[in-house]
């Protein structure tokens, strides 16, 4: 075991990983590679220090046992294209918040996450109840659910850059071709925690006095329009 392993920079065309790779590990953070589709099983297990996790964007499955007893995981991002959460992926981890970016909730093997505490999800706008009723979904008690509608009408990341994710204490969003009078930072129950206003196409926002978790970033340009992108914060 690797306990001395607490982050690592994988190759940007990585498009695999192996059973139990980072098992036990000492790892505290990671960003997956974006060409990744499936989280294998195992593949971090028992990491006990391991606090932030960005999931590649063309992510397909989470595989069991994938973050089985990571007991210091407290929020994830799903990516919209999974399709499936196999059984015990987040067993006994402490995951208890997740922003799920799929608008049709992922099929679940079993039981994928622990029912030992609640765990609050926030949905894409107008899809709660389906999560609700989802099978599989609709067995667990534990879950609570909110939905992301914060008023923002288009989403448009690839004109935002915003680094680093997950981010500590600064964050820095920037703008590809446009000038923003106004970012604002939203929690998962759509109260507005954060705001700066600014007249440039970069900025730096001081996120240090937020609470680990998800957010949404509104980014307001000078002609009005508004877009988000989402990210994850941590202390």
């Amino acid at each position: 075991y690797l306990n001395n392993l607490k982050t690592i920079h994988l190759p940007i065309r990585t498009t695999a990983l192996g059973r139990g790779c980072f098992a036990y590990s000492g790892m505290e953070t990671i960003a997956l590679p974006q060409q990744i589709r499936v989280i294998p099983v195992a593949c971090f297990a028992g990491c006990d220090s391991l606090r932030e996790v960005v999931l590649p964007e063309n992510l397909d499955t989470i595989e069991r046992n994938a973050f089985y007893d990571d007991t210091l995981l407290k929020t994830i991002t799903i990516p919209a294209n999974v399709k499936m959460i196999k059984n015990e992926a987040f067993r006994t981890s402490g995951v208890d918040s997740v922003w799920m970016e799929c608008v049709e909730p992922p099929l679940f093997d079993r039981k994928p996450f622990t029912s030992s505490h609640t765990i609050h999800f926030t949905v894409p706008c107008h899809t709660m109840e389906t999560y609700q009723s989802a099978p599989g979904w609709s067995t667990y008690s534990n879950f609570t659910y909110h939905e992301d509608c914060v008023g923002v009408e288009d989403y448009e990341k690839e004109n935002v850059q915003m680094y680093p994710v997950p981010c500590h204490d600064v964050l820095h969003v920037r703008g590809e071709s446009i000038r923003f009078c106004r970012i604002e930072v939203y929690d998962m129950y759509g109260a507005l925690v954060l705001a700066d206003e600014t007249q440039d196409t970069e900025t730096a926002l001081n996120v240090s006095g937020l609470p680990a978790g998800a957010y949404a970033v509104v980014v307001v340009e000078d002609n009005g329009q508004r877009q988000h992108v989402r990210m994850v914060t941590k202390q």
